[in-house]
């Protein structure tokens, strides 16, 4: 319990990580966040029952055998009520608790216990289940009540600030990005040395071999007023609907961008780059930190963002449709942290409850906590309760929403679904800057990249139609922000399993209604080999844009203007010229 199985989109070949005692701040925010939501439901699920494949099974109904139940027996299970009752709630703090449990929270699930009416089994598993709520079975230290009452989180009103969101789409895995956007057409160049003729578009296909995203059949695009090799990219067939955004100025393209700490080439980027590259876990959280030197620790970049606008006084709330993420972590304590909801939405919480005031005893376990106990317990407590009262607001407000698109029955659009119904409520939460998490993952195209690479875009693009298509139907596109980020890209040279290997410099896209789009920004290399200053082994290239330049456009756009405070959301942007980074002129209207 308290615990759930993790995910692995990606080949688990990871290079070692940096060893070093880690801060305890983020291991807090991503036990304790309202992900609650989830682990609640589990901690009463895996003792109620947690259903069946058929049927869902509460309480220990016979008729349909659960997946998965705890059970616990006694020597007398005769009476349900009285010191038998108390030696039983006794044995399970000692079991569950190593006996730490407050006697005063032994009092009150025995009230709950009571309430049952003699049933023996339904009092078992109500007093198993409230016992694994509490702070001394999340935590190993003594705990005791304060005798204060939590006060009620003040409700958000309304602002009349103009709402704005940030939806971070993540390709889980490293996306071959090279085959997202490539080269189309492509003026001669006549080399200097050798006098010979030649174009990004040949240099492109000598590279890529068989794997190469030919002009034959990628859609095209026109980037004659984007300073690029190319006056004119091909995107993958798979994605029309980006196509078509960036023809009507939605969208654009940042080329060869990726994580940086300050501008490097091939003589001095693994000394000024401390982290391991090429690696899935280290540039997979470091990208959605953006601070490899961890001025701040634990925190990432949409969490930095949260917190800098908190204090310019809007109205924010973080929601994850894709399990808890650094991406949204800000610092400790200064902020409500993120809301974890499942891509299919927010289920109801311990929706067949084994007492009619289950909810009401969980509170009163989880009240207050005494200050001389430590903070462990208080955190776990406060981030239950805080969980409970949030899930109740949020899903009043969710069982309101009416979308007006379709959104297909995959991953991906469940996401985006997820986070329109999320975006239509903003009025009832009280919020005028809303971000969002979600991800996609196979995209670590080890083998066949051309079949594999081609099916995850099919889902990319119904799942972004759908999303913009219900922005435009609520009014909220020109308020809404979609930014893409994976790993890292992949070797432009083919293995001999036909995928790619594991590069460094991507290209990304941003859309959004208020988009400055339909141009190619940063830098399209134009040589792809080691002649290049970036060019490393088979087409790894080193990134010409810092993930900073991306983030300093969109933090303004969003409402943070000082340079003081973009520095704190991007500790890195200072390293780098001011020709580097983007400004909201450069990417919005």
């Amino acid at each position: 319990m308290g615990w759930r199985s993790k995910e692995c989109p990606i080949a688990c070949c990871h290079l070692p990580d940096k060893h070093k005692t880690p801060d305890l701040s983020p291991i807090i925010q991503e036990l304790v966040d309202r992900s609650g939501w989830v682990l609640g439901n589990s901690v009463v699920l895996i003792i109620n029952g947690t259903g069946t494949r058929v049927a869902e099974a509460w309480d220990g109904d016979p008729k349909n055998a659960p997946l998965l139940v705890v059970t616990y027996s006694t020597d007398d299970e005769s009476a349900p009520t009285g010191r038998s009752t108390s030696e039983i709630i006794d044995n399970l703090a000692t079991l569950l608790t190593a006996g730490r449990l407050n006697t005063e929270r032994k009092e009150h699930i025995l009230e709950a216990v009571k309430s049952t009416g003699g049933d023996v089994q339904a009092g078992l598993r109500l007093a198993e289940q409230l016992v694994a709520t509490t702070p001394e079975f999340h935590t190993t230290s003594l705990s005791a009540p304060s005798g204060e009452n939590r006060q009620k989180q003040r409700a958000q009103s309304s602002s009349t600030d103009e709402y704005k969101s940030i939806v971070y789409l993540y390709f889980d895995g490293g996306c071959d990005s090279f085959n997202m956007l490539a080269p189309y057409s492509c003026p001669d160049i006549i080399d200097p040395v050798s006098g010979k003729t030649s174009n990004t578009y040949d240099k492109y296909l000598a590279i890529r071999e068989h794997v190469a995203l030919t002009s034959k059949i990628s859609l095209e695009i026109d980037a004659s007023d984007s300073s690029q090799p190319c006056t004119s990219f091909g995107i993958h067939p798979n994605l029309p609907t980006l196509r078509d955004l960036y023809n009507e100025r939605s969208a654009l393209f940042v080329a060869n961008a990726g994580l940086l700490l300050k501008p490097v080439d091939k003589t001095n980027y693994r000394e000024q780059t401390p982290t391991q590259l090429f690696s899935h876990n280290t540039l997979s959280r470091e990208t959605k930190q953006v601070d490899l030197n961890e001025e701040i620790s634990g925190t990432g970049v949409l969490g930095r963002l949260n917190d800098a606008l908190a204090e310019f006084g809007y109205s924010t709330s973080m929601f994850s449709i894709s399990g808890s993420t650094i991406t949204l972590a800000g610092q400790p304590g200064v902020n409500p942290p993120q809301s974890v909801l499942r891509r299919t939405g927010l289920d109801s919480f311990n929706s067949e409850p084994s007492s009619t005031n289950m909810k009401d005893t969980i509170k009163k376990l989880n009240n207050v906590t005494n200050k001389d106990y430590g903070f462990m317990s208080e955190t776990w407590a406060y981030g239950l309760y805080e969980a409970m009262d949030q899930h109740s607001a949020l899903y009043d407000a969710l069982d309101q929403v009416s979308l007006s698109q379709s959104f297909p029955a995959t991953n991906l659009g469940n996401q985006l679904s997820t986070v329109a119904e999320l975006i239509q409520t903003h009025t009832q939460r009280g919020t005028n800057r809303d971000l969002f998490y979600v991800s996609l993952g196979g995209f670590d195209t080890h083998a066949d990249v051309g079949p594999a690479l081609a099916a995850r875009f099919d889902e990319v693009d119904g799942a972004l139609s759908a999303f913009v298509n219900e922005m435009k139907a609520q009014g909220l596109w020109a308020q809404t922000t979609l930014v893409q980020f994976s790993d890292f890209a992949r070797t432009l040279s083919p293995n001999s399993g036909n995928g790619t290997d594991h590069g460094w410099g991507q290209n990304v896209f941003i859309m959004g209604g208020s988009l400055n789009g339909g141009k190619i920004m940063g830098n399209y290399p134009g040589e792809f080999s080691e002649k290049s200053s970036i060019g490393l082994s088979r087409g790894r290239l080193i990134p010409t844009t810092p993930w900073d330049a991306i983030w300093n456009g969109i933090a303004q756009w969003c409402g943070v203007t000082t340079e003081s405070d973009l520095d704190k959301i991007l500790p890195m942007r200072k390293n780098f010229p001011p020709t580097h980074l983007f400004n909201i002129s450069d990417l919005y209207t």
